[in-house]
């Protein structure tokens, strides 16, 4: 991961692992750890990047690692890659979202948008909100 450009959200649950992203070459990965270096790095899908961005707006995770810690830029990259690489049917909900960002809406604003978004890109059987998605990848990569 060393090419690669990684930020954290925050801690999964308190003492826990904390979730992040790490942006290589042309794609993110989702990254975990438990301290201040990723141990485990796995391919993202659509909804576990959306989860992680609402995740960072939701304010609902604990502290991420400071040397790691996600900025309003880092989010904002992360949600354009997102819309310029959408499928057509999933674009509105995508500019929605990328307009929210540019136009500095209220993070509990952002929340809603983004979770339109994953509602539409997640399995249509897939009821899991979007930080158990993340706690579950977690220890589906751990175990």
């Amino acid at each position: 991961m060393a090419d690669a450009s990684v930020f954290a959200i925050g801690r999964l649950a308190a003492g826990g692992a904390w979730v992040g992203l790490a942006r290589v070459a042309e794609a993110y990965r989702l990254i975990f750890g438990t301290d201040g270096s990723a141990e485990i790095s796995a391919p993202a899908s659509r909804a576990e990047l959306l989860a992680v961005a609402i995740g960072y707006f939701e304010e609902s995770v604990d502290d991420a690692p400071p040397d790691l810690e996600a900025t309003h830029h880092d989010i904002a990259e992360l949600l354009r890659w997102l819309h310029e690489s959408a499928e057509p049917a999933d674009g509105g909900l995508l500019l929605d979202v990328v307009e929210g960002i540019d136009d500095g809406v209220a993070g509990d604003v952002m929340v809603q948008r983004l979770s339109r978004a994953y509602d539409a890109c997640r399995d249509a059987n897939e009821q899991v909100a979007p930080l158990d998605l993340l706690a579950e990848r977690y220890r589906a990569l751990s175990a």
